[in-house]
């Protein structure tokens, strides 16, 4: 019963978070950071030879750029769960919601999660999608493939 609660929480939480500006904002400044963060990393691919390439973009930039995003997406995490205790406490849902015989901790992690996963994977996937294309425009779609092959080797 738990579980089930605990997703309904969940999935109402979610809808409450990232309604309408919120989303808009948050993809927009996910954007200029992953894009700041990828910029710099042009250098590495053209002066470089292709192997050395692939083992600072699969080592160096992904980690790098994930670094340089942390305390971004700590500080849009801190204030969109600040966000969303302070509009449950002001409509009242919160004291509702802690008269209901469902745990306090589990109020408490759903209302993270359900800021954090969502901003994670976000930000993971626009810095996957952007050094993609940047890796595609600097190697060409041949060598993509063939990086592709590499990480996933078909075997019939």
């Amino acid at each position: 019963m738990s579980v089930r609660v605990g997703l309904a929480l969940l999935k109402a939480e979610i809808g409450k978070v990232w309604n309408r500006p919120i989303l808009e904002i948050t993809v927009a400044l996910m954007v200029v950071l992953s894009v700041a963060s990828i910029m710099p990393l042009t250098e590495i691919y053209t002066t470089g030879a292709f192997s050395v390439a692939l083992q600072s973009a699969i080592i160096g930039s992904v980690s790098a750029t994930m670094t340089a995003l942390m305390l971004p997406l700590m500080l849009m995490c801190a204030v969109l769960v600040t966000l969303s205790f302070s509009r449950d406490y002001e409509s009242g849902l919160m004291q509702s919601l802690l008269s209901v015989p469902i745990s306090r901790r589990l109020v408490f992690i759903v209302k993270f999660v359900a800021v954090a996963l969502p901003l994670v994977l976000l930000s993971w996937g626009i810095t996957t999608f952007l050094w993609g294309l940047l890796f595609i425009q600097i190697f060409g779609l041949f060598y993509v493939f063939l990086f592709l092959f590499y990480l996933f080797p078909f075997y019939p």
